[in-house]
């Protein structure tokens, strides 16, 4: 569903070893953007000879886990003409090796486009909420991230039938029967008692694509076993 190419490898460490070096502390640029880490079912990092699972990703680049023969022929310096395919979106970026700490490899993206730069700021957020909803024990109920939540709801065959999820005041569910939906939480005036909590929902006339696009990017990274059934749930016509 994610899956980023290696492509053709446009220069080499000991390339890069005739360029002026920058000061030390300019090498850790790793650190100056939050990491967020991954299923790595979702996202991988392919080419003719490897799969490389992706661990976390930032707005500057992404680290993968590999094997001990790629470790050894991926190098501190080389750059490769990369392709990432998301669902049906397909971004074209340069990126290279930027650290090795067995069994990890680092990569910084190089000179992005505007369209790969969009595209990153644009999952960050979605990536932050999916990686930090955690399910309660025992329950398909997830809490997380930016006053976020995910109920889910399933038949005894573990067949998905609705779904509700809440981010910074705004709402999004998908249900069998009615299909997808968005709107607004309104705290009610006079708060059920039992239930303080409890907000009021305030419907789109037509469902906000913004908020289905969200909702997408939160699934493709929740630790949750049938996350495919939510993300299905958004691919069909409603």
């Amino acid at each position: 569903m994610f899956r980023l190419f290696l492509m053709n490898k446009l220069a080499s460490e000991q390339e890069s070893l005739t360029r002026p070096k920058l000061p030390t502390k300019q090498y850790r640029n790793r650190r100056l953007y939050e990491r967020f880490n991954i299923d790595r079912k979702h996202i991988a990092l392919l080419n003719e000879q490897d799969i490389l699972n992706i661990r976390d990703i930032s707005a500057s680049g992404f680290s993968c886990e590999v094997g001990e023969r790629c470790l050894d022929r991926l190098q501190v310096g080389d750059v490769y003409t990369c392709r990432i395919r998301y669902l049906s979106e397909v971004f074209d970026l340069t990126a290279q090796v930027a650290w090795k700490s067995k069994p990890f490899v680092g990569f910084s993206i190089k000179e992005p486009s505007v369209r790969i730069t969009h595209f990153l700021n644009r999952i960050i957020t979605p990536v932050r909420v999916g990686t930090s909803l955690k399910a309660k024990e025992g329950t398909l109920e997830f809490h997380g991230e930016d006053q976020s939540s995910l109920v889910i709801s399933e038949n005894k065959a573990e067949e998905l039938q609705s779904w509700h999820m809440e981010s910074n005041g705004k709402y999004m569910e998908w249900d069998h029967y009615k299909g997808f939906e968005t709107g607004k939480l309104i705290q009610k005036e006079t708060p059920s008692l039992s239930k303080p909590w409890e907000k009021k929902k305030k419907k789109d006339e037509i469902a906000d694509l913004n908020l289905r696009q969200f909702a997408l990017d939160v699934f493709m990274v929740l630790d949750f076993p049938r996350s495919e059934n939510l993300i299905e749930s958004l691919q069909k016509k409603t």
